[in-house]
């Protein structure tokens, strides 16, 4: 019986095939993983902004009992909103997030919260922060930035045009 005449694929086609589909998934695959970098910075901004807004549920009930409308100074303290202490330990889309005293003796007046990749560069491009105030702020993070200028700061009254 004739090779050509049993149907089937000859080497040759398959290894066309298998370039044409190795072509267009190398084309495909870096626009993939800056669509997924984008979505873990709006995600980090978003949770930024649900902890301000935990923040200031925090202050005006005086959610602690201590008496003192201050704000919370450590993530666990608002862990419930959160989902528990994983979050904070473990992160959530490609950030990790924590909780600073802008101004340690008087922490019932200042904090700040910031948003940092966990891997810079792939899971983000942008440290993000937010005060006490709502004031968020958007800093440029390079893996290796090499000798040169620092890496500017880009302040942001709402979302960066990314």
């Amino acid at each position: 019986m004739d090779a050509r005449k049993q149907g089937g694929f000859t080497l040759l086609e398959l290894l066309t095939a298998i370039a044409i589909i190795s072509v267009l998934v190398g084309f495909g695959l870096p626009a993939v993983l800056e669509a997924r970098k984008s979505a873990n910075e709006k995600a980090a901004i978003a949770t930024l902004r649900e902890i301000f807004a935990a923040q200031q549920i925090f202050h005006e009930n005086d959610v602690d009992g201590n008496g003192i409308r201050d704000y919370a100074t450590e993530g666990v303290q608002l862990a419930p909103v959160f989902g528990g202490p994983e979050f904070w330990e473990q992160g959530r889309q490609g950030y990790f997030f924590a909780i600073i005293e802008e101004d340690p003796p008087f922490p019932q007046h200042t904090w700040g919260a910031y948003a940092i990749p966990q891997v810079p560069g792939k899971t983000g491009n942008f440290l993000y922060s937010i005060d006490y105030r709502g004031r968020m702020t958007a800093t440029l993070w390079t893996v290796d930035p090499g000798p040169g200028p620092e890496p500017v700061l880009q302040d942001f009254e709402d979302e960066p045009a990314l």
